[in-house]
């Protein structure tokens, strides 16, 4: 079968720029349809904007350094004191970061009812990175 006379007025560079252009559009046509298919509904989408309450300001925290097995010291805990009693039964998440705000190791507890907790740190951050502390607390009275 000849093909020279399919399309004869394109060159064969244009011919296989159209093949491919038409290969491209099936193929975004599939990607489209299986997206269509993934069952989104509305419901379980949502927007908006609220007004959120804190239960404290003004945390103090210290930092619990212990030798490992190696001898290697390692921030393993936050002593978070100074804790509002609003803020009795929240999750208070903690996390120790380096001079980018990159988190060295993370920890959360329930606040007791008691103006100070340790909350453990994992995995131990090295003391000599560590430059600050955040702390946030979920919930509560």
């Amino acid at each position: 079968m000849r093909r020279d006379h399919l399309l004869p007025f394109l060159t064969m560079r244009a011919r296989r720029v159209l093949v491919a252009g038409l290969i491209a559009a099936a193929l975004s046509s599939a990607v489209f349809a299986a997206a269509a298919n993934l069952g989104v509904t509305t419901d379980t989408l949502g927007a908006g904007g609220t007004s959120v309450s804190t239960c404290d300001s003004a945390f103090t925290s210290t930092y619990v350094v212990e030798s490992s097995d190696d001898s290697a010291f390692k921030v393993t805990g936050v002593t978070v004191g100074d804790i509002a009693s609003a803020c009795v039964g929240g999750r208070l998440q903690v996390t120790v970061i380096d001079s980018t705000n990159a988190s060295l190791g993370t920890g959360q507890v329930t606040v007791p009812d008691s103006s100070s907790v340790t909350v453990p740190i994992s995995p131990g951050a090295d003391p000599a990175l560590v430059v600050g502390v955040q702390i946030a607390v979920v919930g509560g009275v």
